[in-house]
């Protein structure tokens, strides 16, 4: 080795004196401590110390001499080759791990190891800014096949020479993972905590030696830092998977904090770090980041910027300006940062007055620095401005109004933003005499505006509306009506003559909406009254403006006594009297009819009257409404009006009327004979409307561009959404017009609901798979809607004399009732739908049907359903395309349909069981999925028809029913024992076995009457098991798992055979067949292996005890495995005596108690527990003491020790599912087992709930209410065994209370003593709610307000058992009172636990005496006091009761 060390460093100094390429001497370096070149930098990479042979370094002379020699290299001024090589820096690493502290760090401190460092950052900081733009990825990939060509040149050993790849030996990521693992080795060495190679010094020297190397001036160390960040900035995009990128900030980062002491230093952070740091803190939210930067960034910048900053206010702006005036986007940064900097302490909710001062400097000196950048900074100042919302922080008015000012009105988020932080900026003070007026001005300029279409949802619901609910929280609602009222006059100046058809902010349904919910709150009648005459004093000269206001105030009255004895006719004598409608503008006109429309929504009948002698008289406007109905269309009743609005609003003020009239407790007969005319011949338009609009349709014309159902901005509408909007109106808010329509006009009344439901059919989804027509794939559900609202009773809203009850006069009229149901089965397939004409059922009208109840469809057209979708005679003579068995069959909705109809028992006329034969021929014939879901519906059809059938035996028609269904199936089975080719299928053996499983249950009566003899009965059922059995035996051979016609055939055979009933030497023959086939099957999604073996356990030869207990498990993953341990289980047990079954129960649990981890051993030891009789134990007999018997009779298992181990392994559950079960079968023990519940059992069972309730449970979700529940078991049915435990009592309900508490964000370990809450509670999604708190407060009745047989028991006693009890549950509840006390203020409660809580605690209160409520309040602190004290004050008030 000495000689080979001699070689290689006499030739090192040869190639230095020869000044060969670095990369050489980097070789002949390595080969000097004895290895290779590539091994130093793995180690370095990999951090492992790698040396020959695998030995510990002993001797450092060659390392030291090698570290001197490179860092001499490093250092080197004039050459930056060494210090640009990555593997310098690996080998470099290598050597300080391998090197004692003191030494390297002497060698280090001599070289000036950080003014290395910093001269190579600089450079390679140089070089980055000098680099050019990336190549072209043609350019790129020819470098890249350059680099891995090998040069032919050779070393003077004779070896090759590698000619190293750009990226390893000039890139910038290469050589800042060199660096990052040298300086790693440095700082990792400056912790106490790090090994050390010099076994002589302690850690503390070694580590302090190392310290002086990184120790440095602020200047030197910010500018290191600074570069660092830089050059970090630079690389990382083009990181790869990088693992060391996560450790590059740290080692820079302790140099900084190591500097020097200085008298500025932050001054030095600020003027060298700052700008790099805050550009990689922007940089640092994109993925390609490491996501642990982020935070070390934000607290390099809170502890160098924001706390200096707060300590000495005065450099604030020395600290933030230079970034903010390089970036705007650092002054969002800045801002957050500073936020959570100052964070809440103890308990406190609020910010000290001086956090929040500094705060307000912070906001206040970065938007000064912002003010003096050019361009644009709204989204800078709207990210401020948002972080003050979200952190709940208070800001200078005067600053909030320079902002405003400042965007000039123009920024409409920075506006949206100001509002939601703090409306007063525009209504106090100067602003609202300013800022207010301008305010108002820029949202009615920007309605006139061309880009108004662009940002009008932005400015109404971001600016307006919540500018308007804040007037409302002032108690100034009547100053915005004012505002409004004046831009509305505005607006129609600066409009003048020009046709806009867009609504301006002022006209928005939105602000009108708003209206609606603030103006009875915030209003009271005087007020209204004063508006009202405010706007009667306006509407003379502005009729556009008050017209708008009105009708908003219209709309807002919600039919309050008080508020609409104010009102009456006001709204309507503003408008028409004095001829002011007659002046409003033709963009206003349909308002008009609208205020009538709301005002008839909550009128009384006095002034209904009076309305209708004003219509008599021909007042305005009624006095065109004869010329209105006139027309043949309502769409054409104002002929210059180009699709507007007033049309519509005149059908609805017509509708309204006779609504209003119909509505009232007496009917208004003299508005209806004047409403009457008017209202048919505006019907008779629409009628010709609606059939024009489905011939459109089918032409797929043109009919406009809206979306129904959506909100409109436009003034015109197009045909479609008109049509649209007029039906809805008499369908779903008016359905009461339909009365008269019906009455008066039936045949028009028919075809109108039958083009609606054409058109409605065609929209819907299942019906089509692609639209041919524009309009009607524009708006899916429009009509579809329409349809279903009025069969579900409409939106019948009228608010003034209301009946009672407000029945859907569409289920209510006999008529119309017949209309609809008619008109829903005459188009049961679409082939009758114009617009669609395709073959199949009509999915809509099966749909709407099934939404109907059984009352609601008329009973003559109950046997119309029954047989709708089913083939006739006439159709099958034709030939036509019309229904098969296929369309009820293989329709599931169709098969729900007349179950439902089934469920009401009737046999209806014509109605044959050949038809359920025929059906079951096509199921099994049909290639569909899930045909096991039809088959289960077609089989509870058969059921109920059957049900209907034998309902009435001897009526006629149930008989002959009867009698042909028996021969049917006589025959079927007979030709089926015959001849292999009639063998039955699964649907037909289905059928059958349905039937004859209802013949049986009415043999007796079928006998009597002479319609099925019981022998025939008998032979039939016979022949048809020898018939399924047959074709069991041969599945295996014919079995194949792709067809499932195999598989469903062989289920319906064990379902049939488990019906009809087989016995155990039958199967015994047939269980190699059912072997067979569940190896065939393997794993199938129907559970046809399964539900096989279950059949053969159940019913075959039964298992002995030693594999009992293994048959008894399976799958738990669905319903049907389920219920297949339950019926296994339940065969097995059903011959056991109790004894039996307890042997068989602790084998299902195990004796490790294994069972209890397998939860179909569980569920299969639920079903032996529910088995098992509950007797009494019988008591021990006392024996003398006998010195020589040592031995201990042991006791045996039984149900006592079997819900010990149960209650005591619920606190161990690992499975929700397991929990559920677990707990409830300690429910049922404790209801059903109560002879076999001893007072360790109750015990264990409180200890249990106490645990899960508490940091050590397990994650479990959710299971508070079953803890509830088990508590209530216990009291409910143990409650004599709660007597002298009441210490277990009161520590459950305390644990039960305490998971109904949050804790506080900013709560620890010091501050809370209230105890940490469960696992399962700390997601707040997993928050409890109202519900769990309504279940503990039953616990707390229970116990504190318990009823008489609660507590009585045996007891004949003259006391009161339940004063009794309510004194001894004083004695521990007081405890329970006092953590809620003081959970109130420790932790977070939320409202509507705490009101559900109200019964409990006040029941509590009842227990108490004077001397209980001193003694707590004695217990509890001031603040504990004072919230007792009100909850007391509370319950004297509404709860005390008498006498106390």
């Amino acid at each position: 080795m000495t000689s080979k060390s001699r070689a290689a460093q006499e030739q090192l100094a040869l190639l230095e004196k020869q000044a060969a390429p670095f990369e050489d001497q980097l070789v002949e370096a390595a080969k000097f401590i004895g290895l290779g070149l590539d091994t130093v930098c793995g180690s370095a990479e990999d951090g492992i110390d790698v040396t020959e042979g695998g030995r510990a370094v002993l001797y450092h002379g060659r390392e030291e001499w090698l570290l001197r020699w490179l860092l001499k290299r490093l250092q080197a001024p004039s050459d930056e080759i060494p210090r640009k090589t990555p593997s310098s820096w690996r080998l470099l690493c290598y050597l300080l791990r391998n090197t004692p502290l003191p030494n390297a760090a002497r060698i280090l401190v001599e070289r000036q190891f950080l003014s290395i460092i910093r001269r190579t950052l600089e450079e390679a900081q140089k070089s980055s800014n000098n680099a050019v733009a990336p190549r072209s990825n043609s350019e790129s990939s020819i470098i890249e096949q350059e680099t891995v060509k090998v040069s032919k040149k050779r070393r003077r050993s004779g070896e090759l020479v590698t000619k190293p790849s750009t990226s390893e030996s000039n890139g910038l990521l290469s050589l800042l993972d060199a660096i990052i693992s040298a300086m790693n080795c440095v700082v990792q060495n400056t912790k106490p905590t790090s090994l050390t190679l010099d076994r002589e010094r302690s850690s503390a020297f070694s580590v302090e030696y190392m310290k002086t190397v990184i120790r440095t001036t602020a200047e030197e160390a910010s500018t290191i830092l600074g570069l660092w960040l830089s050059l970090c900035h630079t690389a990382l995009p083009q990181v790869g998977g990088l693992a060391s990128v996560e450790s590059w900030l740290a080692p820079f980062v302790e140099i900084w904090s190591s500097h020097t002491a200085d008298d500025a230093p932050h001054l030095q952070f600020s003027l060298h770090a700052t700008r790099p740091l805050l550009n990689l803190l922007r940089s640092s939210k994109d993925d390609k980041f490491p996501s642990s930067w982020t935070e070390q960034l934000e607290i390099l910048v809170a502890r160098n910027i924001v706390i200096p900053a707060k300590a000495d206010q005065t450099i604030l702006e020395i600290l933030t300006k230079a970034s903010v005036l390089q970036n705007t986007g650092n002054a969002p940064l800045l801002f957050d940062i500073a936020i959570r900097a100052v964070q809440l302490t103890g308990s406190a909710r609020r910010r000290k007055a001086p956090d929040e001062k500094f705060l307000q400097s912070v906001f206040g000196s970065l938007r000064g620095s912002m003010v003096n950048v050019k361009g644009d900074n709204g989204k800078q100042m709207r990210a401020m401005l948002q972080l003050a919302i979200d952190h709940k922080l208070d800001l200078d008015l005067t600053i909030l109004r320079d902002i405003t000012s400042e965007y000039a009105m123009a920024d409409w988020d920075i506006l949206a933003t100001l509002v939601e932080l703090d409306a007063n900026i525009f209504l106090l003070g100067e602003g609202r005499v300013v800022l207010l007026p301008h305010l108002m001005e820029a949202i009615t300029t920007a309605s006139l505006s061309p880009s108004w279409s662009e940002i009008q949802e932005k400015v109404v619901s971001t600016v307006l509306v919540p500018l308007m609910r804040e007037f409302a929280k002032a108690r100034d609602l009547s100053d915005f009506i004012r505002h409004w009222s004046t831009q509305l006059i505005a607006y129609e100046k600066f409009r003048k003559d020009d046709d806009i058809a867009l609504f301006s902010a002022w006209e928005d349904e939105a602000i009108q909406i708003e209206l609606q919910n603030l103006m009875e709150p915030s209003w009271n009648v005087s007020q209204i009254s004063n508006v009202l005459d405010s706007l009667a004093e306006q509407v003379s000269e502005h009729p556009d403006a008050v017209c708008v206001v009105l009708q908003a105030i219209a709309r807002s009255v919600s039919g309050q006594e008080q508020v609409v004895d104010a009102i009456n006719l006001r709204l309507y004598q503003i408008m028409f009297n004095d001829n002011a409608a007659d002046k409003l503008n033709p963009r206003y006109r349909w308002r008009s009819w609208r205020i009538i429309s709301h005002t008839l929504n909550w009128i009384e009948m006095g002034d209904l009257n009076a309305l209708g002698s004003l219509w008599d008289d021909k007042a305005k406007p009624f006095d065109s409404l004869s010329r209105f109905s006139k027309s043949e269309s309502i769409l054409k009743i104002k002929p210059k009006e180009k699709r507007g609005l007033e049309s519509l609003e005149i059908f609805r003020f017509a509708c309204s009327t006779w609504t209003a009239a119909t509505k009232q407790r007496r009917s208004v007969n003299s508005v209806q004979s004047l409403d009457k005319p008017v209202m048919l011949g505006l019907l008779r338009g629409l009628a010709r409307d609606i059939s024009q609009f489905t011939s459109d349709l089918q032409e797929n014309k043109d009919l406009g561009d809206e979306i129904c159902s959506s909100k409109q901005n436009f003034l015109q509408r197009g045909n479609g959404w008109m049509i649209w909007a007029l039906v809805r109106c008499l369908f779903v808010e008016h359905p009461d017009v339909l009365v008269l329509l019906y009455a008066s006009e039936e045949q028009m009344f028919a075809e109108m609901v039958e083009h609606i439901f054409l058109i409605a059919s065609a929209t819907y989804p299942a019906n089509v798979a692609t639209r041919n027509n524009t309009w009607l794939e524009r708006n899916p559900t429009a009509f579809p809607d329409i349809w279903r609202l009025a069969l579900r009773g409409g939106a019948s809203t009228l608010r003034c004399d209301i009946p009672d009850s407000i029945n859907n006069p569409i289920f209510t009229h006999r008529g119309l009732t017949k209309i609809f149901v008619n008109t829903i089965l005459n188009h049961a397939t679409n082939l009758s739908n114009p617009l669609l004409k395709t073959p199949g059922n009509n999915a809509f009208a099966i749909r709407s049907l099934n939404d109907l109840t059984v009352d609601e469809i008329p009973k003559e057209h109950r046997g119309q359903i029954m047989s709708t979708w089913l083939p006739t005679d006439k159709a099958a003579e034709s030939g036509d395309d019309g229904p098969s068995y296929g369309s009820t069959v293989l329709d599931n909705g169709v098969l729900f349909l007349k179950r439902k109809i089934m469920h009401r028992p009737k046999l209806y006329e014509g109605m044959k069981f050949q038809e359920f034969i025929d059906l079951a021929d096509t199921l099994a014939e049909a290639d569909i999925p899930n045909r096991s879901d039809n088959l289960a519906s077609l089989k509870d059809l058969t059921r109920l028809t059957f049900i209907s059938a034998l309902q009435a035996v001897d009526q006629p028609r149930s008989t002959t029913y009867i009698s042909e269904a028996f021969k049917k199936i006589q025959k079927k089975v007979s030709k089926a024992a015959e001849k292999k080719k009639h063998r039955l299928n699964f649907a037909v053996i289905t059928m059958f076995e349905v039937a004859l499983s209802a013949f049986y249950e009415k043999a007796t009566a079928l006998n009597e009457l002479n319609i099925v003899q019981k022998d025939d009965l008998n032979s039939v059922t016979s022949s048809f098991k020898d018939c399924i059995l047959s074709q069991f035996k041969d599945s295996p051979r014919k079995f194949q798992k792709e067809n499932a016609n195999d598989s469903l055939l062989v289920l319906s055979i064990i379902d049939a055979l488990s019906t009809t009933g087989v016995d155990e030497t039958t199967l015994a023959v047939l269980e190699s067949a059912a072997a067979a086939l569940v190896i065939l099957a393997g794993k199938t999604d129907n559970n046809f292996g399964e539900r096989l073996r279950t059949f053969m356990v159940i019913h075959g030869s039964k298992a002995d005890d030693r594999t009992l207990a293994t048959q008894l498990g399976g799958s738990v993953t669905n319903l049907y495995s389920r219920a297949s341990i339950v019926a296994r289980t339940d065969a097995a047990i059903s011959r056991m005596s109790n004894e039996e079954k307890l042997e068989l129960l602790q084998d299902l649990l195990g004796e490790d108690l294994h069972g209890l981890t397998q939860l179909d051993k569980l569920l299969a030891a639920r079903q032996v527990i529910i088995s098992i009789g509950d007797t009494r134990k019988p008591k021990k007999e006392t024996r003398p003491l006998d010195d020589s018997d040592d031995e201990e009779e042991e006791e045996a298992f039984d149900l006592t020790e079997a819900y010990t181990i149960l209650a005591l392994y619920l606190r161990k559950c690992t499975d929700i599912v397991q929990f559920n079960i677990i707990s409830e079968t300690l429910m049922l023990m404790l209801e059903t087992k109560r002879h076999n519940i001893s007072q360790y059992n109750i015990d264990a069972t409180l200890g249990s709930i106490t645990v899960l309730c508490s940091p050590e449970s397990p994650n479990l979700h959710p299971i508070y209410m079953h803890l509830c529940w088990l508590m209530q078991s216990v009291l409910t049915h143990q409650r004599l065994k709660l007597k002298g435990h009441s210490h277990l009592t009161q520590q459950t309900l305390q644990s039960l209370l305490r998971c109904l508490f949050t804790p506080l964000p900013h709560s620890n370990n010091k501050t809370n003593k209230f105890g940490h809450p469960p696992p399962w509670l700390l997601p707040t999604s997993h928050q409890l709610n109202a519900t769990h708190a309504e279940a503990y407060t039953k616990l707390v009745l229970s116990i504190c307000d318990p009823t008489v047989s609660a507590v009585q028991g045996n007891s004949n006693t003259l006391t009161s058992e339940k004063d009794k009890a309510k004194r001894i549950a004083a004695q521990y509840m007081k405890f329970v009172l006092q953590d809620y006390v003081r959970g109130q203020l420790e932790m977070k409660m939320l409202s509507e636990v705490r009101e559900k809580m109200i019964p409990g605690l006040y029941a509590i209160l009842n227990c108490f005496t004077e001397e209980i409520r001193d003694a707590v309040s004695a217990e509890l602190d001031s603040s504990g006091r004072a919230v007792f004290m009100r909850l007391y004050a509370d319950w004297r008030k509404f709860e005390k009761p008498r006498g106390y």
